[in-house]
């Protein structure tokens, strides 16, 4: 019997045994016997060989859940199945390793030479997937074998014995190739070549150089080329440079080489389906002569992981790790392209073609699962095995993610094959309901309601003028009849609508719907007023412009200016604003009462407006469920997502290991988590989850006089409340979402110039500064302001965004128009350069200046904050990090600044 064979008898009596023991379990519960079947009795072999079926960034989060578990998963089943199966001959023989485990993370942490020594191979800790870096030796490099132009040296701190150094060529050209079977099927990889620059080096500046990658025997000219610039020029440079582009800037890595992304390809993989992958790196139209630059080889690694592990150990730096991937996870591709299914709903092509260990579990258990999840996560789910991909065709998954009334919004003529069937129907065909009132249909990747009013429900201020609107018939509007809009000077336009119908706990997106006709006129450079709001609340200002021509920042720089986008359907959008539909049950949010009956209101009132279609709410699932505009500073945090009502398979299994689990990831996900069931309700209410959160010092930084009712009103009043540490000399706090800690520098922490001179500079106090005295500049011409903090007080793991907190006096003569230079990052390394103003121009500037200048922005307090610079806080070690804000080059007297300090907090997601 073959080692594969017998793992699965093997595994079959471990399974036969399991069902064993939730029979006898559910036997007990048919006699009134309350026997709760906990983790710790499944057999360990039984578990172990589940994880393996997982991955090594899961198999550390379930290492969490009890010690039969951890035990588990240190087990050599576990780490044996994420281990190349050629493994044995990839290891020197003179090494020993004490486990799979030890050996696992050896070949993340340290690349293998392969391939004689022309390849290096290592795996990416979190997924088990294959990393190959191809040396110069592999690549076919033009004029290569000449020493004039190329030589081969030996370098200490590159990966294999030689490098290539140019010395000098007119055409320069690169390409590498690599089988697709030697890397992980099923994953999309990124392509970098990696470079250094000699100390001369020149032939590359304001030099676009062409790269491409795709598979060999199709034409790599039709495979999206990219432009990429050997040159370390900063973001004003390039802004210039790229001449319609896309231009690729290289990045510093932390190995001290330089990489620079060639492209991305899929490798689907398999015995029998592999390719060859070039990769091109071309530059012959400018024939100048180049030089300088030492080619270490091409990189190819999975998309989206950065060139080096960030810790030695997956359990110090786990937690880095999954923010990393969830901000991937929600980034800006199409839905459809991330999750991989059609029209249809068809899933992922099948992963795993063996037999899985969820085969032998009851289908309908599998079913109720997955029917707990989202349509998304199911299509994933999918591709775990055949058992998985037959369950997810089952109607009992998809009819949770229909609308509980479903049955009455479809017409009875209209007969499907399945709910699966149905429910992409819903998706993709908006249905009329209320007698043609509202359009309605699904978001297909979460199933969040989506709702159109019509015109028909909108009050339109002379809509029922004959001379001001007529309504008529457009063939692709969702609505009977549409408002056209013929001569008025003014108008008001007002909606309402009840949030019942809206899906709860989900930020909502509303948006105006229309389309303009040839001579439309009157909207050139006009701000239109609209807004959205709640009953009870003051709605956010936001202006609109119809005419897609307005320039933004120049006529309306004070003003947040929401220009038009075009529709897929062909009429065009434009955003009125945002709100978060509570809903459902609450968590505790005892500052916001959202009860089914409240209504939304909306409005814009400008001009004049052309042909109307109706407000289309679309639901936003990008937007983070803490990240709510509307007052709801609240201590329970609430989050968004489905809520589960009624019994959910999770609530068998013991609160404290849910909490011990929840306690693993962050605020945010632990308020979403809420959501799922009462049970997972109770075990985040748990200190066990909110003393995670804290910092480890928390009980010497909060006064003995306080007294809180649990560790999540403490957390939250850390959010809220800053703390004074330090003598007063630094004030602290925490970022809801994540848990992060932010940091402000008092002036007294600072290095100011002439501030100790009673005629430069003097200290006040201020009732809405944090700190007892902050400095106001009377009068200087050397303007210095330099401050170092240890990056231990900082979380690790975690980018952090650098601002000078100021308020001015009479726009800060000789000092609020000027650009003042800026620095920031960590000590012995490079100082990022930027520039910054106190005061915005009163003219136009800024706008004919060849380099970027950061703007100041007000914040919620009154005071005013312009962004230094950015940094990556690796670790806990004392690392430290720098700031200087210098103004010494303008011969002009400078007053009228107060300074409150240097503010040190996470930097924010980019929006996509």
């Amino acid at each position: 019997m073959t080692k594969t064979k017998f793992m699965h008898e093997h595994f079959r009596k471990l399974v036969q045994r399991l069902k064993k023991t939730l029979r006898l379990s559910a036997s007990d519960k048919t006699h009134g016997v309350a026997a709760t079947l906990s983790l710790d009795d499944l057999p360990e072999e039984c578990i172990s060989i589940i994880i393996s079926f997982t991955s090594p960034l899961d198999a550390c989060v379930l290492a969490s859940v009890s010690k039969t578990f951890e035990s588990a998963v240190k087990s050599d089943i576990v780490w044996e199945k994420f281990i190349p199966p050629e493994y044995e001959s990839l290891i020197s023989q003179s090494r020993d390793f004490s486990s799979k485990k030890e050996l696992y993370f050896a070949l993340c942490d340290e690349s293998v030479l392969i391939d004689d020594g022309k390849k290096c191979l290592w795996i990416e800790k979190a997924n088990a997937k294959r990393c190959i870096m191809l040396s110069e030796m592999k690549l076919s490099i033009t004029w290569g074998n000449y020493p004039q132009s190329w030589q081969w040296i030996p370098d200490p701190q590159a990966r294999f014995e030689t490098v290539a150094e140019l010395l000098g060529v007119c055409l320069f050209e690169i390409r590498g190739r690599i089988n697709s079977c030697i890397l992980s099927p099923r994953t999309r990889y990124s392509a970098y070549i990696v470079f250094r620059k000699t100390d001369i080096c020149y032939g590359f500046e304001n030099v676009a150089v062409e790269v491409v990658v795709g598979v060999v025997g199709q034409d790599l000219e039709e495979s999206c080329p990219r432009y990429v610039c050997f040159d370390e020029a900063t973001d004003e440079q390039f802004r210039w440079r790229d001449r319609g582009k896309n231009l690729v800037k290289p990045k510093r890595r932390k190995d001290g080489w330089m990489e620079i992304k060639l492209g991305e390809f899929f490798n689907e993989g398999g015995l029998l389906n592999y390719d060859e992958i070039e990769m091109v790196a071309l530059e012959n139209k400018q024939r100048h002569w180049k030089r300088g630059l030492i080619i270490g080889g091409i990189e190819i690694r999975p998309a989206n992981i950065q060139c080096k592990p960030v810790s030695s150990g997956l359990e110090n730096g786990l937690m880095f790790q999954m923010q990393r991937w969830e901000k991937d996870v929600s980034g800006g591709s199409s839905m459809g392209q991330k999750l991989g299914f059609d029209s249809r709903g068809k899933g992922i092509e099948e992963i795993v073609s063996r037999l899985s260990p969820f085969d032998e579990l009851p289908e309908d258990c599998v079913s109720n699962i997955i029917s707990l999840t989202s349509p998304r996560d199911a299509c994933i789910a999918a591709s775990v095995s055949r058992t998985l991909r037959l369950t997810v065709q089952s109607d009992s998954v998809w009819e949770k993610f229909l609308p509980a009334e479903y049955a009455s919004l479809i017409h009875e003529w209209r007969v499907f094959s399945s709910k699966k069937e149905l429910y992409f129907s819903l998706c993709e065909v908006p249905i009329l309901i209320e007698d043609g009132q509202k359009s309605f249909w699904l978001e297909k990747a979460s199933a969040k309601r989506c709702i159109m009013l019509s015109a028909k429900q909108l009050a339109i201020t002379w809509g029922n003028s004959p001379q001001y609107w007529q309504w008529i018939s457009i063939p692709e509007s969702r609505f009977e009849k549409v408002p056209e809009l013929l001569d008025v000077c003014a108008f008001e336009i007002h909606g309402s609508m009840n949030t019942q119908i809206l899906s709860p706990r989900t930020h909502y997106s509303a948006y105006v719907v229309y389309k303009s006709r040839t001579g439309c006129h009157g909207f050139r450079d006009l701000p239109i007023q609209v807004g959205i709001r709640l009953v009870g609340q003051k709605p956010p200002k936001r202006f609109i412009c119809f005419d897609e021509s307005t320039d933004k920042i120049k006529k309306w720089a004070k003003r947040e200016l929401m220009k038009s986008d075009e529709r897929e359907d062909g009429w065009i959008e434009a955003e009125i604003g945002e709100f978060y539909n509570e809903g459902g049950l609450s968590l505790g949010c005892d500052e916001i009462e959202l009860t089914k009956s409240q209504r939304l209101y909306f409005f814009f009132i400008g001009s004049e407006i052309t042909s109307l279609s109706g407000l289309s709410n679309a639901d936003n699932f990008i937007k983070e469920p803490m990240e709510n505009n509307h007052d709801t500073k609240s201590s329970s945090g609430c989050g968004g997502g489905i809520v589960v009502l009624g019994p959910s398979p999770f609530d068998y299994l013991p609160e404290d290991c849910i909490s011990s689990i929840i306690s693993f990831t962050n605020p945010r996900d632990a308020c979403v988590a809420a959501t799922v069931s009462k049970t997972f309700e109770l075990a985040v209410q748990s200190d066990m989850v909110w003393e995670k959160f804290l910092p480890r010092d928390y009980s010497s930084l909060v006064p003995q006089s306080r007294v809180f009712l649990s560790k999540k009103d403490l957390y939250f009043s850390l959010c809220h409340d800053p703390l004074l540490i330090e003598d007063g000399k630094k004030s602290f706090w925490l970022e809801k979402r994540s848990g992060k800690k932010c940091i402000m520098l008092s002036p007294k922490e600072m290095c100011i110039t002439w501030v100790s001179s009673p005629q430069y500079w003097r200290w006040i106090s201020i009732p809405e500064a944090r700190f007892k005295e902050v400095p106001e500049l009377l009068n200087v011409c050397w303007f210095e302001v330099r401050g170092r903090m240890s990056t231990r007080y900082l979380s690790p793991g975690t980018h952090y965004s650098v601002y000078i907190v100021f308020k001015t006096k009479d726009r800060c003569p000789g000092l609020g128009d000027s650009p003042v230079e800026v620095k920031v990052g960590l000590v012995g390394q490079e100082l990022f350069q930027r520039f910054i103003r106190f005061v915005g121009p009163m003219d136009q500037r800024c706008g004919r200046e060849m380099r970027v200048v950061t703007r100041p922005e007000e914040r919620e307090d009154g005071w005013m904050e312009a962004e230094l610079g950015e940094f990556f806080n690796e670790a806990s070690c004392d690392d430290h990090v720098e700031v200087s804000v210098v103004e010494i080059k303008s011969p002009y007297w400078k007053s009228g600044l107060i300074i409150q300090g240097i503010e040190f907090r996470p930097r924010k997601k980019p929006v996509n």
